[in-house]
């Protein structure tokens, strides 16, 4: 009987684990889709007129969600807590490489600094458009507070298109 117990419990731990990845990657082809329209669909109402920060109406599970609206663009930024961030990390690394690696159009950019005190670790995918200058479209930074682990952060920005 523990056998069977433990058994379920395994399987139940991995399906539970594959739908968040699922609804990670189902999210984040949510907001692609919607940068195409600068995220208007799913922005809400200001409730704060000093920042240029609105409330999405999409959320996820985990963490916030907010639009920035911006002269030049609009940034979709999905910010989440650094510790609880792994499987997001994860699903994120599929996505662009499913969307953007190998495609002559996008140049992904690394860089790791997040060893260092205060470090930030950035992803971020350009747009290549010949000789016009590379437009940032999808980015993601990784902070880790050395002195106050809760203000760790993992965040997503998608640019609209």
């Amino acid at each position: 009987m523990k056998q069977v117990l433990l058994w379920l419990l395994f399987f139940c731990s991995i399906t539970v684990a594959q739908a968040q990845q699922q609804d990670c990657r189902a999210l984040l082809d949510t907001f692609y889709r919607h940068s195409k329209n600068n995220f208007m669909d799913i922005m809400d109402k200001q409730t704060d007129t000093v920042s240029v920060f609105y409330p999405a109406k999409l959320q996820a599970g985990l963490g916030e969600i907010r639009i920035g609206k911006f002269p030049y663009a609009n940034v979709l930024c999905w910010e989440v807590p650094l510790g609880q961030s792994e499987a997001i990390q994860a699903a994120v690394a599929r996505f662009i490489e499913a969307m953007y690696s190998g495609n002559k159009l996008y140049k992904i950019v690394n860089l790791d600094e997040a060893e260092e005190p205060g470090g930030i670790a950035t992803h971020s995918v350009y747009r290549v458009d010949g000789a016009r200058k590379p437009l940032l479209v999808f980015q993601t930074m990784c902070y880790r507070n050395q002195e106050n682990a809760s203000k760790s952060r993992f965040a997503i920005m998608m640019y609209s298109q």
